[in-house]
């Protein structure tokens, strides 16, 4: 993962610079042979570093941008070997595990960061991300009182009948002033500018949630986790949907379900 100058996220795949020039690429025939075997070999680091795959790919995803006898000539010299997963037929990148992150690895990473925010080195009241959000995507702060936000009302800590103790979150309350700006920034970072579907049933769910709990000024950046969360769910509900054949709850980025290079995940 890595920061554009433009501060969004991206994942990328490490190539070495080298590549056009390595000695096994250059026992490729120069030319558009050459060409279309330095595109393959890296739309397959790509698609497998997108998947977390540890330089597997399978043979369908490069079916759009290679033919049988590029991919044989990969495999040739040594750019590629012959792998199958699962039944389906697949290459593997040499020496990807060399130059990128592994599945565990990645999983081990994160696992940490998690750990490292639960254990309390981020405070409670902290204005950085909650875990589990994108790195890129800064706290949305508003200027929203009242209901939602955790601010106390001018009646005392009581806040009224609707609200015993300040700073909880109700099933009557109404959704954050923010709740615009983050999903403006949601849909373009996540989505891709498509809209997330059924937003008065993902604030009834978050108020159902957390109904009764004592949240502060957390309101915000969980509603922003919550909202982040629901995209990814929309996304992969979106993306199997459009997949005949794939079971319930199956991934899009497992090896039995594939998808075409250059689909959005």
């Amino acid at each position: 993962m890595a920061l554009r100058k433009n501060g969004r996220a991206t994942v990328l795949a490490h190539v070495a610079v080298g590549l056009p020039s390595h000695p096994r690429m250059l026992r490729i025939p120069k030319g558009r042979a050459r060409g279309e075997a330095l595109g393959c070999w890296l739309a397959a680091i790509c698609y497998s570093r997108d998947g977390e795959l540890d330089g597997w790919c399978p043979v369908e995803a490069l079916e759009p941008v290679s033919t049988p006898e590029t991919r044989a000539k990969l495999i040739e010299v040594g750019l590629f070997e012959a792998s199958d997963a699962h039944g389906v037929a697949g290459v593997i990148v040499c020496r990807y595990v060399e130059f990128n992150e592994t599945k565990s690895e990645i999983d081990a990473r994160l696992l940490a960061d998690s750990r490292r925010k639960s254990l309390g080195r981020v405070r409670r009241d902290s204005d950085r991300i909650p875990k589990g959000v994108p790195q890129h995507l800064e706290y949305i702060s508003g200027t929203g009182t009242g209901t939602g936000t955790g601010d106390v009302s001018e009646g005392g800590a009581g806040g009224g009948p609707d609200r015993p103790v300040a700073g909880t979150v109700g099933l009557a309350d109404p959704m954050p002033a923010v709740t615009e700006s983050i999903l403006a920034r949601l849909e373009m970072d996540l989505s891709g500018g498509a809209p997330l579907r059924d937003l008065d049933a993902h604030w009834l769910a978050f108020c159902g949630h957390y109904d009764g709990t004592l949240l502060r000024g957390q309101v915000p950046g969980k509603w922003q986790k919550w909202l982040a969360k629901a995209f990814r769910d929309q996304l992969d509900a979106d993306a199997r949907s459009s997949m005949p054949g794939a079971a319930p709850g199956q991934t899009t980025r497992g090896v039995t379900v594939l998808r075409g290079f250059g689909d959005k995940p």
